[in-house]
């Protein structure tokens, strides 16, 4: 009690969320949830895989990540990957199709710039592991432990099950350092590829494959592996339907979960994302929408197993790029106590290229 953990911190990244959620801790599973073309993938890049391979970089912390790309190829992560550089480095937005060539042949500054970051792609490589070929459950997790067997040692202990009031025997792993730190990242469930029926699932469905994939995690890869869990998982369709918009119910919830919504109960933390230039919102939360425009995402923590519920947070979304930011606040008091327009967000308003 009291001693100081190591987690991956997200004060950095999000200040005024971590007052609520200090970080992706070991052993926690999460959700990231939107209706389509919101930015999930882009979020899950951004604020898990990219954000923790720097913080544990930058603090000594051995990292490893296993990310699954159900929705896209190897080649194009690393593609995106490398325009975040870009514009890391030196303020350049290009595109996916832009940076490979859609558009025309690239100058040859932008490709010698582009050569100047492959050498830190590459030592990325070495963390993150991008596996664009295995999409069953069962599959997914004999590569999560071929990956982990190399960072310690599996064994086996006695372990105490409440569901069935009986000791269990249960596969645990001690990892070599006992600061390391392993993401596993799935994008997306409703992409997961249905197991071989049996006896007791005679028939195998996508229903199915979620959920035997999220009892993986919270029975194996989270609790007994000690991974931090991500599985990206669309809203309904029905979710954005005209219906909905009437009736204001725009924020995603567990409860409107594509394809299986009843992993929602298995899920510590759940991260929904909605757009309200979406749905011809010009002003949300005094922030101004024919300015900010499809820029503005609100990031809504609707379930957080030991913290607050039900807290929302405006982020500014790049766009081409994957960066997500926390806003300032809308408005600011001035020297007589009044409400004015936050000066730094009227100069986020000034620099927008939209």
């Amino acid at each position: 009690m009291g001693e100081e953990k190591v987690f991956i911190s997200i004060r950095d990244l999000f200040p005024r969320l971590y007052q609520y959620v200090p970080g992706w801790i070991r052993g926690s599973y999460h959700c990231i949830s939107a209706v389509t073309g919101i930015g999930k993938t882009k979020f899950a890049k951004w604020a898990f895989v990219l954000w923790s391979y720097k913080y544990c970089r930058a603090n000594g912390i051995p990292f490893k990540c296993i990310y699954f790309a159900l929705e896209e190829s190897k080649e194009k992560f690393w593609s995106t990957v490398t325009s975040e550089l870009l514009y890391e480095r030196y303020g350049i937005a290009l595109s996916y199709y832009q940076l490979e060539g859609y558009y025309g042949i690239l100058s040859d500054d932008l490709l010698e710039k582009i050569k100047s970051v492959q050498p830190e792609v590459e030592e990325m490589k070495k963390a993150i592991i991008v596996d664009d070929d295995t999409a069953n459950p069962t599959g997914i997790l004999k590569r999560v432990k071929s990956v982990i067997a190399g960072l310690g040692n599996f064994y086996i202990a006695e372990e105490y099950d409440t569901e069935t009031n009986i000791t269990i025997k249960v596969e645990k792993i001690k990892y070599n350092n006992p600061d390391q730190h392993v993401m596993v990242v799935i994008d997306n469930y409703n992409l997961l590829t249905p197991e071989p029926g049996n006896k007791l699932e005679p028939i195998p469905d996508l229903f199915g494959a979620i959920s035997k994939m999220s009892e993986y995690f919270v029975r194996k890869i989270c609790k007994h592996y000690q991974c931090i869990g991500v599985a990206v998982q669309q809203q309904t369709m029905t979710a954005d339907n005209i219906d909905h918009r009437k009736f204001g119910l725009l924020k995603p919830s567990h409860s409107n979960l594509g394809d299986n919504k009843v992993v929602g109960r298995d899920y510590q933390y759940f991260w929904g994302l909605w757009s309200p230039y979406k749905y011809d919102i010009k002003d949300y939360g005094g922030y101004n929408l024919t300015k900010l425009k499809k820029r503005l995402t609100m990031l809504w923590v609707e379930k957080h197993r030991d913290g607050d519920n039900m807290v929302e947070l405006p982020l500014l979304f790049h766009g081409v790029t994957s960066k997500y930011e926390e806003l300032p606040l809308p408005t600011v008091k001035d020297a007589a106590g009044k409400d004015i327009v936050n000066p730094e967000l009227i100069t986020i308003y000034n620099n927008l290229n939209v």
